[in-house]
């Protein structure tokens, strides 16, 4: 690698080799050290010292603390400072670089074109607590790799705990696991498969590129285990698993990683969802099965490099999958095989990137013809408002709010405010709920919801409602969207780029106006007949107090879902009645107080259930705001669990 026949040059990709010469060099110095001669010795060290001196100031994205080129920088350093100490003279300088400005330092210690950037431990404490990685799992294993190894690297040779760094502590390679267990489909096999993936995937033989690695999961058990995480356990088993369904890493990572006779716990008494609040995404599903319903929601700034670009412009996008099979697409689902033999990033990337740069193929509001979102950086001045703002796990149901959305828009858009609550009903209901505010009613405001083929539209469950369902030829039918609100939707299917492979749902208001609600059920049932029946709850439909607005889903077990009518900034004030069928419903409703006490009653009369929800004793909301509470068909009313 030191002196191959075609010698690379080092700024060719601005870099990219450094994430291979770089990291290889200096591990294979070290690794092979007894058996290099001294003037061999001096030839990798002095390609070492010519990679990294290059990156410095030349290496694309050597100013930003985030990104695969970066990672493989950051690993080189580190790996150079450390096995080439005691013969090269730029050891020291390069450790010391690694350590004091890379790794730990402060604000303005990484400057990029577009701004000063801290170094990788307090960025990643901010931005990736929780894992993950926003450039997506086709960069994302490599990249996690080399920004992770360096700590065990420092607390080998140097006796440098990073990970535990009493005064600035790097949680990040211990984050990796538990966001591997959550973002990973039920199915084992797939990953959440947001960012950038490309056709070629992390391995052609696969029909999906987001695709585990074997490597990242067994490198992750190997560090969990060595730094005696309580999580090791836990995770070894969910790796095993996952290592059935997509193969062996290298024989060298498993020898250096894996330990078949670790102990094992099972994982499925951990919590059902999580947050990763550095990335502002969550992940929830159904049951630990490998045929269970999963979903994915982030809600973020710009985390990647300005200039890469492989992090998706999608704030406030909701994804679905039951088992292994997608239901609510990300916008890769185009880069897959499945479920037929058209796949596609070209046409992805024009959308993105091209002519006014549309970016239509998102889960998410569009407004006019200004573009899509254009995700400011997460540390710029001012900083992005966008955020999951709330989250909440109480088993029955889970409760996440994107709020800030508009900030990742252009002015010329016209979105001044969105806001998106998404309740998930377990085991197979998502319902959001969407506030929007536009300065004006000429641009077309429409929701995109993304599906496999072929949604479908058939009879409406109630009136002003829209339902399509969603068959595949090969998987059968996936789910159902039911629309709410707007009342009476105008729903639009649009084949996206004619390949009878993407499919768009664009849901207009009948009548625009600048300040909108547009409520929405998805329903991951395994067959048409399971569906729930949808029906809204509002004052406009005689069944609800004007304070609040919802859904009401009829079927095997009948749910209750009900938000606030005001602005999403708004508490409700006042007392909350609403009419359901008289029969077991669990309800959720939220913007009400957090923290504080409510009484909540129900009175049967001609079939029906009338409940009445208001502050006094009995009840407790959540931190959030969320009442959650279960009704008998008399109208007995006790905690929800």
């Amino acid at each position: 690698m030191s002196n191959p026949a075609h010698v690379p040059p080092y700024n060719r990709d601005d870099g990219y080799g450094i994430r291979f010469f770089g990291v290889g060099m200096a591990v294979g110095y070290d690794w092979l050290y007894n058996v290099l001669s001294p003037s061999l010795r001096s030839q990798v060290y002095g390609q070492l010292n010519n990679w990294i001196s290059f990156f410095d100031t030349g290496g694309f994205g050597h100013g930003h603390p985030h990104g695969n080129y970066f990672a493989g920088y950051y690993a080189a350093k580190a790996y150079a400072g450390i096995a080439t100490e005691g013969d090269n003279a730029s050891a020291a300088t390069l450790w010391n670089d690694f350590l004091g400005r890379l790794h730990r330092g402060g604000p303005g210690s990484l400057v990029a074109e577009t701004g000063s950037h801290t170094g990788v431990q307090a960025y990643y404490a901010s931005f990736l607590a929780g894992g993950g990685w926003s450039e997506g799992w086709g960069y994302g294993p490599v990249a996690n790799v080399n920004m992770v190894l360096p700590s065990l690297a420092a607390k080998t040779a140097k006796a440098i705990d990073l990970v535990q760094d009493p005064a600035k502590p790097f949680s990040y390679p211990l984050d990796t696991g538990l966001h591997l267990i959550h973002f990973t489909w039920p199915s084992r096999r797939y990953m959440d498969d947001r960012d950038t993936l490309h056709t070629s995937g992390n391995d052609p033989g696969q029909s999906f590129p987001a695709r585990p690695s074997p490597t990242l999961f067994t490198t992750t058990a190997g560090l969990l285990a060595r730094w005696s995480n309580s999580l090791a356990p836990q995770y070894h088993l969910y790796a095993r698993e996952v290592r059935a369904q997509v193969g062996l890493p290298a024989a060298w990572t498993d020898f250096l990683f894996w330990d078949d006779a670790a102990s094992e716990q099972a994982y499925t008494t951990l919590a059902r969802s999580f947050f990763a609040r550095g990335l502002n995404t969550a992940a929830m599903r159904s049951d630990w099965g490998t045929g269970a319903v999963w979903g994915s929601f982030r809600a973020t700034g710009y985390v990647d490099y300005d200039y890469a670009g492989e992090q998706d412009f999608d704030a406030g996008a909701l994804a679905i999958v039951r088992g292994g099979t997608p239901f609510l697409v990300n916008k890769n689902f185009l880069a897959m095989t499945w479920p037929g033999t058209v796949n596609d990033e070209s046409s992805s990337y024009d959308e993105i990137w091209g002519s006014g740069t549309p970016r239509r193929i998102y889960n998410t509001f569009y407004n006019g013809t200004a573009g899509g979102q254009v995700g400011p950086s997460v540390d710029e001045s001012p900083v992005p408002t966008t955020t999951i703002s709330r989250y909440e796990d109480r088993n029955g149901y889970v409760l996440a709010r994107g709020s800030g959305l508009q900030d990742t828009y252009r002015s010329a858009s016209g979105v001044t405010s969105w806001t998106r609550d998404v309740v998930y009903l377990r085991p197979s209901l998502f319902v959001t709920f969407d506030r929007t505010v536009v300065t004006s009613t000429t641009g077309d405001q429409h929701m995109n919801w993304h599906f496999v083929p072929t949604p479908a539209s058939v009879s409406a469950p109630s009136s002003g409602a829209r339902r399509y369902d969603v068959t595949s030829a090969s998987a059968g039918f996936v789910g159902a969207m039911t629309t709410l609100l707007p009342t009476s939707a105008a729903v639009s299917m649009v084949n996206v780029f004619n390949f009878n492979k993407l499919y768009r749902l664009e849901v207009r208001p009948p009548t625009p106006a600048t300040t909108s609600q547009w409520l929405t059920v998805f329903d991951a049932s395994a067959s048409a007949g399971a569906v729930a029946l949808a029906s809204r709850l509002t004052a406009a439909d005689g069944n609800a107090s004007a304070n609040v607005m919802g859904a009401l889903l009829r079927g095997a077990s009948n749910y209750a879902a009900l938000f606030g009518s005001g602005p999403a900034t708004a508490t409700i004030s006042g007392t909350v009645t609403f009419t359901v069928p008289a029969a077991p419903t669990l309800v959720v409703v939220t913007d009400l107080a957090p923290s504080a006490g409510f009484s909540a009653t129900a009175s049967v009369a001609g079939g029906n259930l009338t409940m009445t929800v208001q502050p006094g004793s009995g009840f407790t909301t959540s931190a959030n705001g969320a009442l959650y509470v279960s009704v008998s068909s008399s109208g007995t009313v006790t905690a929800g669990n």
